[in-house]
Parts: C-alpha cells; structure tokens; sequence
C-alpha cells in the first residue's frame, strides 16, 4: 500500500513542479522569450524561403540556358554536314524532319510510344 502511495506522489512530484514554474513570473518571462524567439524564426524562415525561390529559379534560368544554347546548335550541325559535303542527309534541313514526323504521327492515327514507367500514360490516352 505504502510502495503504491510512494510511487503516485513521487510520479505527480515532476508535474507539480512542472505547473508552479510555468505559473511563476519565472515561467511567463520564460514564455514571452519563446514567444519572441518564434517570431524572429518566422521572420528568418520567410526571408530563407525568398532565398531558396529565388535560388531555384537562378537554377531553372541556368538550365533552360544551356537546352537553349544545345538547340540553337542542333539544327546548325546537320545543315553544315551537309553543305561541307561530309555527310549526306536524307533530309538534311531539320525542320523537314519535324513536319515529316508530325505527319507520320497523323497518319498513325495519333499512336504515341510510351515508355513502360508512364503505366498511367494509356489510361490517359483512352479517356
């Protein structure tokens, strides 16, 4: 009986102290703290956010350059092949390439390959 009282005074001990510190001038000064301290992290975690956006839009820019840059490259080197007579293309102007695809996709009846990862990509297609 006596080990049951010893262990429930000594279990609300913890709790008790807990309660009259938060209820102190100790505690509520301790809270507005926290209080202020909170405010400075949300202030801190907007001004990182802001950051990181504006980061990952420099990093978009950065990509977005460098496709640009390989497309602007990637018409110019079958068009130069086959103007210095190295290398004789079918269809050596590029946007010729593109029309005829477009039309053999027409032609197929709009038969798009897709890769066994887009499972989701014939559900789609059928709708």
């Amino acid at each position: 009986m006596f080990k049951l009282a010893g262990v429930l005074v000594f279990s609300a001990v913890p709790f008790t102290a807990v309660k009259a510190v938060a209820n102190s001038p100790l505690g509520e000064s301790l809270q507005r703290r926290l209080e202020e301290r909170e405010k400075v992290k949300v202030v801190n975690a907007s001004n990182l956010n802001k950051l990181y956006q504006q980061a990952r839009m420099d990093s978009f820019d950065i990509l977005h350059a460098r496709w640009a840059m390989l497309a602007a490259l990637c018409p110019l080197i079958p068009e130069s092949l086959n103007l210095l007579g190295a290398f004789n293309f079918i269809e050596p102007v590029w946007w010729s390439v593109g029309y005829n695809k477009l039309q053999e996709i027409q032609q197929l009846s709009l038969t798009i390959t897709i890769s066994y990862r887009d499972s989701h990509g014939p559900y789609i297609l059928q709708l």
